[in-house]
């Protein structure tokens, strides 16, 4: 049975992303992530600043990128990956915490590979987790468009035709500032733009075994962490996984009975020819008495 994509995508305000920061930074148990700070020392920062998501985007904005707008609520993305347990340890699904080397090292290859290709240089920052039930990354992206300054509507006073076009056309040609903001983003501002990024995630992975899993309900309770959605779809799935194993065993039985029952049939089915034989042969005799009978 092949294993299922954990994708979960959303927009982000400056205090999700605080809380991130603190979540990756400060490896302490704090009732939502089942983090075993022993193994804390295996987590890797895979793209951005060994200091942290905060200070990756400190970085970004000192190169000359523009900050969102003041009215932007929610101008970056965050992004939960992994997959279903069974895929990091197939032999031990149950086994929280622990997981097969070479399948987390192509799963990792082949996630960070394909998130870089997909936002490029707008991805500031992904860290593998490998503290808590099952290894995930923790990716954010800062999703960027060249801003330019508008294109003049209307002449100033005492100006002439020639002027207003030749401004026109010098706002037109002049180069726009890359600027953080994900509702002027040129695909992720459209709608289904997430559920297209799942899916070419899925395909990306295709390969290892994985394939799409359940989209996250944009019902979900306002308050559940990301943390918490993962948790929930991994006792989903596994919830899912023993109830094919319960069906298969009622499966199993059922198809047992039934072959006792085709041979309980079997076996009657020779008596009742044994018995027809026997029923047979006496009226044969019967009729042999008869015949000799005077009459």
């Amino acid at each position: 049975m092949r294993s299922k994509l954990v994708y979960n995508i959303e927009p982000a305000s400056p205090s999700m992303i605080a809380s991130l920061d603190r979540h990756c930074l400060n490896r302490v148990p704090d009732g939502s992530s089942n983090i075993v700070v022993a193994r804390s020392y295996l987590n890797e920062v895979l793209v951005g600043d060994d200091r942290g998501l905060l200070q990756s985007l400190k970085n970004l904005y000192a190169s000359g990128v523009q900050r969102p707008a003041k009215q932007a609520e929610k101008p970056y993305l965050r992004i939960v990956v992994s997959a279903s347990p069974e895929f990091f340890r197939p032999d031990d699904p149950k086994a929280i915490g622990t997981w097969d080397d070479d399948r987390l090292t192509e799963w990792r290859k082949t996630t960070i590979d394909h998130l870089l290709a997909e936002f490029g240089s707008d991805l500031v920052f992904a860290e593998l987790h490998l503290d808590e039930d099952t290894p995930h990354i923790h990716a954010v992206v800062a999703p960027t468009y060249s801003k330019k300054a508008r294109k003049p509507g209307r002449k100033k006073r005492n100006e002439t035709e020639e002027e207003f076009e030749a401004r026109k056309a010098k706002a037109i040609a002049a180069n726009g500032v890359r600027t953080v903001g994900r509702a002027s983003h040129d695909s992720l501002s459209k709608k289904g733009s997430f559920q297209r990024l799942r899916e070419r995630m899925a395909l990306a992975v295709h390969h290892l075994g994985i394939d799409y899993g359940e989209d996250r309900s944009v019902n979900a309770p306002a308050g559940q962490s990301t943390r918490e959605w993962v948790k929930e779809q991994f006792a989903e799935v596994r919830k899912e996984k023993g109830q094919v194993a319960s069906d298969q065993e009622e499966l199993a039985q059922q198809k047992a009975e039934l072959g006792n029952l085709n041979m309980q049939i079997s076996q009657l089915a020779n008596e009742l020819a044994q018995k027809k034989t026997t029923v047979q042969r006496l009226i044969d005799k019967r009729n042999n008495l008869r015949s000799r009978l005077p009459t």
